[in-house]
C-alpha cells in the first residue's frame, strides 16, 4: 500500500510538472507570436 501511495504522488508531481511546462511553453510561444505581429490566442 505504502509503495502504491508513493507511485500515485509520484505520478500526481509528474502531471503537474507536465501541466506548468505545457502552460509555460504556450505563454512563451503566444507572446512571441504577437511581437511578430500574428492574431493573439489567449488560455482561458
Amino acid at each position: 500500500l505504502d509503495s502504491a501511495t508513493s507511485l500515485i504522488t509520484a505520478a500526481k508531481n509528474l502531471m503537474n510538472a507536465v501541466v506548468l511546462t505545457v502552460k509555460a511553453s504556450y505563454i512563451a510561444s503566444t507572446k512571441y507570436r504577437n511581437k511578430s505581429g500574428n492574431k493573439e490566442v489567449k488560455l482561458i
